[in-house]
């Protein structure tokens, strides 16, 4: 079976994005995260044009999904 490496849009504030981070981390999964809330106008852009059908206009956290694509 292939591993998929789960990652997550967050924000570095976030108490859910935090907890999700967290129940991972011991639950020994791996995954990857950006805080979308410390990347600049052009990098923000980036991540929302990205997954634009599942990360809304105003942004909300914390999307998390798992392998190249995500769902539809």
């Amino acid at each position: 079976m292939k591993k998929i490496k789960p990652k997550l849009y967050t924000l570095s504030t976030c108490m859910h994005c935090s907890a999700t981070k967290r129940f991972l981390r011991e639950h020994g999964i791996d995954f990857d995260y950006v805080d979308v809330d410390k990347l600049d106008g052009r990098e923000r852009e980036e991540a929302r044009a990205a997954y634009p059908h599942r990360i809304p206009r105003l942004l909300s956290f914390p999307p998390l999904w798992s392998g190249t694509s995500s769902p539809r």
